[in-house]
């Protein structure tokens, strides 16, 4: 939009916006109706789509880093992937958590599941970012 040279950091903006337009299946921007408000509200001002309240805190992390003003503060593609792939395993165990959730009919039994599971996460948390 600033006439400069595409870069990573660029792109990774746009994944961001492209992001946010899959979550909300909303294009980003669309009350813009000419190109020099879009580019005086998103360069000048630094007008960002609006995150869903629903939206997951770490993706809305993610988003909000994407979106930097300063392009050196954004995220490197290898960060975005890894954040990326960490949520969606995340949401692979929550999944599995709420068939568990709903196989068991007595709040006793939710419960000591709940705990033994949480147990298991944070261990398996522990044991893959631990830095060597």
């Amino acid at each position: 939009m600033t006439g400069d040279t595409v870069s990573t950091a660029s792109d990774i903006y746009s994944f961001g916006i492209s992001l946010w337009e899959f979550i909300t299946r909303q294009e980003a921007f669309s009350h813009h109706t000419t190109f020099a408000g879009l580019k005086a509200s998103v360069v000048v001002a630094h007008e960002r789509p609006v995150i869903p309240a629903d939206c997951p805190a770490s993706l809305a992390g993610l988003l909000v880093r994407c979106w930097a003003p300063d392009p050196s503060l954004r995220p490197d593609a290898a960060t975005v992937v890894n954040e990326l792939s960490a949520l969606i395993e995340e949401e692979k165990i929550q999944l599995q958590w709420d068939k568990v959730v709903a196989a068991i009919p007595f709040d006793d039994g939710r419960h000591f599941w709940y705990y033994a599971f949480t147990d298991v996460r944070c261990e398996r948390a522990r044991a893959t970012s631990m830095v060597w």
